[in-house]
């Protein structure tokens, strides 16, 4: 006992020091393991898929991310492989010129150079057409410059799971081109701006959307007022909802979404990622100064 009471300290002292390394372990961003992950978005006509490593969190210590392996990236449809996707570039992969149907059961496949199944999706549905009930042009005059917004009117599904994307392309030369005012990490969608169908209203989602007022065609030169706004209407299918309202409230999430402490959504079976549709419709509003 007269031991004990002699040591008690640094025995104390120990298992302070043990606790703090356990917290700081348990604290501490687990060990980077290269893993695979996929983003795969269908439209109506096309499907496009990126395959990469996840990154690590911290490159202190890191180990480098491996070269990709070859793979073999496919579409399937009810169960049955369809369409092998064409790859365009490292990670691209790419399937267009295509009719895909709603009410139809499709996922994503990767596999490697063997045959052996390395990723799988699960299945999404690609939604309806999106119906376009009114757009028009409202431009306030009171501020320098005029303020130009948009007013949106959507036949409202009332489906909680699916979702709505709403993108704006602008022209200077009467819609003759347009080109997008912003960058955008997830191709054309804005997924901070997301519509959610609503019970408030039966038949209708409304929206109103901020639109820039003029373009520069070069850095430097002088702004030209904006004559046509091309509104792109994307009716987002469960997985797709899901995965971008999570992205938009990961703080972490823009350069790696699924590396995170609280990785966003995943439909992806042996690694990370998304697989989802969704149906897009245009429309031009021109703007009379």
């Amino acid at each position: 006992m007269h031991l004990i009471k002699r040591f008690f300290p640094f025995i104390l002292l120990t298992l302070i020091l043990i606790s703090c390394e356990l917290y700081s372990d348990i604290d501490r961003a687990p060990l980077y393991q290269p893993t695979l992950s996929i983003h795969a978005f269908m439209s109506q006509h096309d499907i496009q898929a990126v395959v990469s490593y996840t990154h690590p969190r911290d490159t202190l210590e890191a180990q480098d991310v491996p070269d990709l392996p070859e793979l073999e990236v496919w579409l399937t449809r009810n169960g049955q492989a369809s369409h092998q996707l064409s790859a365009k570039g490292e990670g691209y992969y790419r399937l267009d010129s295509m009719d895909f149907e709603t009410e139809q059961n499709y996922a994503i496949h990767v596999k490697d150079k063997t045959g052996r199944l390395v990723l799988e999706s699960g299945s999404d549905q690609l939604p309806a057409v999106p119906k376009i009930l009114s757009v028009r042009y409202v431009q306030d005059t009171t501020t320098i410059p005029e303020t130009n917004v948009l007013r949106l009117e959507l036949a409202n599904p009332i489906n909680k799971y699916h979702g709505f994307d709403v993108s704006t392309f602008y022209s200077i030369d009467s819609g003759t081109t347009f080109q997008n005012s912003r960058d955008s990490i997830y191709g054309i969608f804005r997924f901070r701006s997301l519509l959610k169908p609503t019970e408030s209203s039966p038949d209708t989602l409304s929206t109103s959307i901020k639109t820039a007022t003029f373009l520069r065609p070069e850095p430097g030169e002088p702004g030209i007022y904006i004559n046509a706004v091309s509104v792109k209407v994307s009716h987002f299918s469960s997985g797709m909802m899901l995965f971008f309202e999570e992205l938009k409230e990961a703080e972490q999430s823009f350069n790696e979404p699924f590396a995170t402490r609280s990785p966003v959504y995943s439909n992806i079976t042996g690694g990370y990622g998304v697989f989802g549709a969704y149906h897009a419709i245009d429309t031009v509003v021109f703007l009379e100064r």
